[in-house]
Parts: C-alpha cells; sequence; structure tokens
C-alpha cells in the first residue's frame, strides 16, 4: 500500500501524554466485519476505569482532511481486528508518527522481510487479551514516544509510495 509519507510528519515528537487519546474512525457499517466494534468497546471500559489517563475519539462520515485531522490529534489509532496485517488507516496513522492497533502477525512480517521493527500493536481478538492491551498502553504512555518513531520509520521503510511504485516496476520488468 502506498503512502505519501512526505505529505506527513510526526504528530506529537517525544510528548509523554498526560491522557492517551485512543481514536476510531469507522463505516457504521463495517464495524462487525472488522471488529471495531469489539475494539471500541474494549477502549470504553479501560476509558471508565481510567479517565483521567484515556480520552476517546469516535469519528464517521467526515471529509478526508477533517478525518486525518482528527486522527492526527489522537496517540493510538484502533484500525481493525480480523486482519493479519495492518490496513490504510494504521500506515496512515504511522506515517504520522501515531501508534496504531490492527493486525500485525508474524507472518505478515516475514512476509515484507522485518525481522526487527514491529510497531504495530498485533491486536488480539478475544475481548479479554484486547482490552489488557489497550490498558497497557494507557499506563504506560512514557512508550509512546518510541513506538511512534518506529511506527514512522517502519512506513517509510516499507509503504513510501517511491518504494511501493519501484517494487511494482521491478516485479513488471521480471515479467517480461
Amino acid at each position: 500500500m502506498p503512502i505519501d509519507t512526505d505529505s506527513f510528519t510526526m504528530a506529537h515528537g517525544d510528548e509523554v501524554p498526560s491522557r492517551v487519546r485512543l481514536f476510531l474512525g469507522v463505516h457504521r457499517d463495517r464495524m462487525v466485519e472488522k471488529g471495531t466494534d469489539r475494539m471500541w468497546a474494549a477502549a470504553r471500559r479501560v476509558a471508565e476505569r481510567h479517565p483521567d489517563k484515556c480520552e476517546l475519539v469516535f469519528v464517521e462520515n467526515r471529509p478526508y482532511s477533517e478525518y486525518v485531522g482528527l486522527m492526527r490529534s489522537s496517540h493510538v489509532v484502533l484500525d481493525q481486528l480480523y486482519s493479519y496485517t495492518p490496513a490504510t488507516n494504521a500506515l496512515l496513522a504511522m506515517a504520522q508518527g501515531l501508534v496504531a492497533v490492527s493486525g500485525a502477525e508474524p507472518e505478515y512480517y516475514d512476509f515484507i522481510g522485518e525481522t526487527e521493527n514491529r510497531p504495530v500493536v498485533n491486536a488480539i481478538p478475544d475481548d479479554e487479551k484486547l482490552e489488557a492491551q489497550l490498558e497497557d498502553i494507557v499506563l504506560h504512555p512514557e512508550r509512546l514516544p518510541e513506538q511512534a518513531r518506529r511506527s514512522r520509520e517502519f512506513v517509510v521503510k516499507h509503504n513510501r509510495d517511491e518504494v511501493v511504485a519501484r517494487r511494482f516496476l521491478d516485479f513488471w520488468a521480471r515479467c517480461k
């Protein structure tokens, strides 16, 4: 998936947030199929237990520029639950130095040849485990700046538009 990484900068730098902002942007009719209904429920439970440490941002049906601005104001983006790989939302978030909670199975990293930088929080489709993952993020905001930096580095390395275009051209050249 190509991402124009030059059009994004790090959203928060080395800032350790006093309240972690969890973001979920949805298409309401696809929430169940992507598992975002379960992600949102887990996030709400964490926020109810830690209102002084966590805040939730729920977005649907917004113009792209407004959507990206709301995403950028967050620290963590909840992407999807039933995937082996991060999707477009997660990659856009990571390009801005935001932490993504999405699919990120070992097979995905193996497929792309990434052995060291694995910054995506691999969303586990078990409600208790997912809730524990989100709570761990909220209770340890000091980890976010490093994970955010690694997220941006990951997208620049694997998804920058020029990198993806080169891979396509190399593939088609081998097909001749």
